[in-house]
């Protein structure tokens, strides 16, 4: 009986655990530069040129960032506080590919998001 206990809490947790990663770790520079264009054309309506633009620029800065963790494992705080930096400037040049329309719209975007805190995402 002691053993199938044992069984159960071993299962539960590795449920727990295969959940967890599933839930968006490590998703490559490109999946996460679509997937933020697709978010940014469905509420900003974004036209080609625009989606094409702000993919490579966002595809870029996740590789930088994805690079400047791995390279800098050991010294977490610092590089995000280094990324939290880059973030305000993408966010710039974000805004530098919208319109006068878009760009109303993104801000307002972007204080919902803050207001969530570091909640992330909703799946």
């Amino acid at each position: 009986m002691k053993s199938l206990k044992i069984l159960a809490i071993c299962l539960c947790l590795g449920i727990s655990m295969s959940y967890a990663q599933q839930r968006g770790g490590n998703v490559d520079p490109a999946t996460r530069a679509k997937t933020t264009v697709e978010h940014l054309t469905k509420e900003l309506g974004l036209n080609k040129t625009q989606q094409d633009s702000i993919y490579n620029y966002i595809l870029k800065q996740t590789e930088h960032q994805k690079a400047q963790f791995e390279k800098n494992k050991d010294k977490r705080e610092d590089v995000r506080a280094e990324l939290q930096n880059e973030r305000t400037k993408k966010q710039e040049k974000i805004k530098s590919f919208l319109t006068a329309e878009q760009k109303a719209k993104y801000e307002a975007l972007e204080a919902k998001q803050e207001g969530r805190g570091f909640q992330g995402r909703k799946n």
